[in-house]
């Protein structure tokens, strides 16, 4: 028999306490179970109506065992995604403004280790109410502005020297893109916090105009319509058309020819207006696959909220004389058909806002060889029982949008054939038809959620 010598019996001694200590590891760790880092809200934070709610994971976990352990009551429709370790509920509407939430995971989902989820996970969180944004024009000088839905405490969110162009605020009311003039008399995209905090340019466009921004549902990228500086001066870094940006890091790259891009609600699709071509693109992100509808108008589409159909404009010859219609996409089939096609007979329009739960629209219109200036009508989503809201033929109504509860709609007015006067915003309630002025020489009203 072999006879250890003192040096074996160190080394065996020490693989002994090597296999001890690693099993005291495992067994501590089916002890503790699979670990959660940070959620999103922390408890009793308040978040924005149309914000994800997150759980951080401190390990890959087995999703399907997990997505069914997650409740969130007062009960919200939703879906789940995941990014890495992170679970994110996505709901399909807005949460309620001012309503109280709670978040539970029960115990028994697992890692991808085996770990179990041991304790169950409570989170209490709140919805704010939303405020608006707007672009003050107080002395020629543009700047973002910050109002209360009752035009209370107003304050300005910017200070550039007046130079404010256009804006798009992200769905979880964290932050707002906005873009301003520089000294090259090109167009640059920037940043700020939804308190005027922070003011970071994230997009230097030197000679070339970027505008339009719009932000992807999930926020972590900004699509923007970039026009190179005068014909004949573009490059690989500075091509004309529909851009994106990676929030984070400010990656920027060419996407495809057009303006006016806008996400699908659920984040997979892009559609952009080329008027240029004379058409709508419709991409699909995951793919990137893609089609094109001919258009004669310069109107961007839109989507309804539930990412099923996107509506667009177009003409069609009546008597031999152009005629605007309105016209839908269904995403499932690629089957285009009329859109409130009897109810817009002999009208001109701008492009409809749905309101969150898709059951009601607003949209601008104008007898065509009537009235000149555009006026608000509200109605039901398939366009029964019309209502207008404004007769006042000396005004235009136009930047109409729903707040997440679905209960008012902010809009701007301005008197075309008057131009010294100021554009205002107004609020109407859908419960007591009432309209508020809320602010004046204010242009372009958002909701800040």
């Amino acid at each position: 028999m072999k006879q250890f010598n003192r040096f074996d019996k160190i080394v065996i001694g020490f693989l002994c306490a090597t296999a001890l200590a690693i099993g005291l590891v495992i067994w501590r760790g089916n002890q503790v179970g699979a670990q959660i880092i940070s959620t999103y809200p922390s408890e009793g934070g308040e978040i924005s109506a149309w914000a994800r709610v997150g759980i951080v994971f401190g390990q890959p976990m087995r999703t399907g065992t997990i997505n069914s352990q997650l409740t969130i009551e007062p009960n919200t429709p939703g879906h789940i995604e995941w990014d890495a370790n992170t679970l994110w509920f996505v709901p399909n509407w807005p949460f309620e403004p001012g309503a109280t939430y709670h978040l539970t995971l029960a115990p028994g989902g697992y890692a991808s280790d085996g770990r179990q989820v041991k304790q169950k996970l409570e989170r209490v969180f709140t919805i704010r109410q939303p405020q608006i944004v707007y672009i003050s024009t107080k002395s020629n000088q543009n700047e973002l502005w910050s109002i209360s839905p009752d035009g209370e405490a107003a304050h300005p969110l910017t200070s550039t020297g007046g130079n404010v162009d256009d804006f798009a605020v992200s769905l979880d009311g964290e932050q707002i893109a906005y873009t301003v003039s520089n000294p090259q008399n090109g167009i640059d995209l920037w940043l700020v916090k939804r308190n005027g905090a922070q003011p970071k340019l994230l997009v230097n466009c030197l000679k070339d105009q970027c505008s339009q921004p719009a932000w992807s549902p999930d926020g972590k990228n900004i699509v923007y319509t970039r026009a190179a500086a005068g014909v004949g001066n573009e490059s690989a870094n500075s091509l004309s058309g529909v851009w994106d940006v990676d929030v984070l890091s400010g990656q920027t790259d060419y996407l495809f020819p057009g303006a006016n891009a806008t996400w699908s609600p659920d984040g997979l699709h892009l559609a952009d207006l080329d008027v240029k071509s004379g058409v709508v693109r419709i991409f699909n992100i995951q793919t990137g696959s893609g089609i094109q509808i001919k258009t004669a108008s310069d109107y961007p589409p839109v989507w309804v909220p539930d990412s099923s159909r996107l509506i667009y404009a177009d003409d069609q010859t009546a008597g031999g004389l152009p005629s605007p219609i309105l016209q839908q996409v269904e995403m499932s089939s690629n089957q285009v058909s009329g859109f409130l096609s009897d109810d817009l007979d002999q009208m001109d329009f701008s492009m409809p806002a749905f309101s969150p739960d898709d059951q009601y629209l607003i949209i601008g219109l104008k007898v065509l060889n009537g009235g000149f200036n555009n006026q608000l009508w509200f109605m039901r989503a398939d366009g029964s029982n019309k209502k207008v809201l404004t007769t006042d033929q000396t005004y235009s109504n136009h930047s109409y949008h729903w707040d997440p509860s679905g209960k008012f709609v902010l809009f701007q007015q301005f008197q075309p054939e008057e131009p010294q006067s100021a554009p205002h915003i107004l609020l109407w309630s859908v419960d007591t038809g009432k309209f508020q002025v809320l602010a004046a020489n204010a242009a372009l009203p958002a909701w800040l959620p």
